[in-house]
């Protein structure tokens, strides 16, 4: 439990004091995938595939998840994290 907080901590603070400027990626969106079920919250996620063959997984809004199909392009970003541990969004 105490590293999980300690990760959970690590990872808003990462997040939260990121003050990178974003390199833009362009991607097709290749897989789309709801997860629901039980107690836990319904997540909308999309794999991406970048020009250079990298695969990126996505969280996405319900609203962006029913907007998009396999095949489009998109744009994300890609933050270097405060501290040191980059990572990928979608901004519309």
């Amino acid at each position: 439990v105490t590293f999980l907080c300690v990760w959970m901590v690590l990872y808003v603070c990462n997040y939260s004091l990121d003050a990178s400027d974003p390199q833009s990626i362009s991607a097709e969106v290749c897989e789309m995938d709801v997860r629901s079920g039980g107690r836990a919250p319904t997540t909308y996620n999309l794999t991406v595939k970048t020009q250079n063959g990298e695969e990126i997984d996505l969280n996405v809004s319900q609203r962006v998840w029913h907007a998009l199909e396999k095949g489009d392009q998109i744009t994300v970003s890609l933050y270097k994290g405060a501290l040191g541990e980059s990572y990928y969004i979608y901004e519309e």
